[in-house]
């Protein structure tokens, strides 16, 4: 597993600092041999896909990420929209033409 978090400023006495971290447990990656050389040609077209180049992180869009509320959206598998929030003050979240106050969720888009 790996963790980076980022952050730069100067804290300040008092200040609140957040990080959200998401945990999605998947089957471990491998990209497609273009070679017998390990270390030749592994570019992210060696990979079946960007999901599977990115350990699915490139299907997570931040919508919110705040000290009061984080939203985020997820399309972890082609076509299966879904997003779960934190939301502990219970303040609106604007979501899909609903207002939801719960203090965390999910929420999976219906099928067409």
């Amino acid at each position: 597993m790996h963790t980076l978090v980022t952050w730069e400023g100067t804290p300040s006495a008092g200040q609140s600092m957040v990080f959200t971290s998401l945990y999605y447990p998947h089957l471990p990656y491998r990209p497609d041999k273009v070679s017998n050389n390990p270390s030749q040609g592994q570019t992210a077209a060696a990979w079946k896909n960007q999901r599977e180049a990115t350990a699915h992180a490139s299907g997570i869009t931040v919508i919110e990420d705040n000290v009061d509320q984080t939203l985020l959206s997820l399309e972890l598998e082609e076509g299966n929209q879904e997003w779960i929030w934190f939301n502990p003050a219970g303040q609106s979240i604007q979501l899909n033409g609903q207002i939801i106050q719960s203090p965390f969720g999910y929420q999976k888009a219906a099928k067409p």
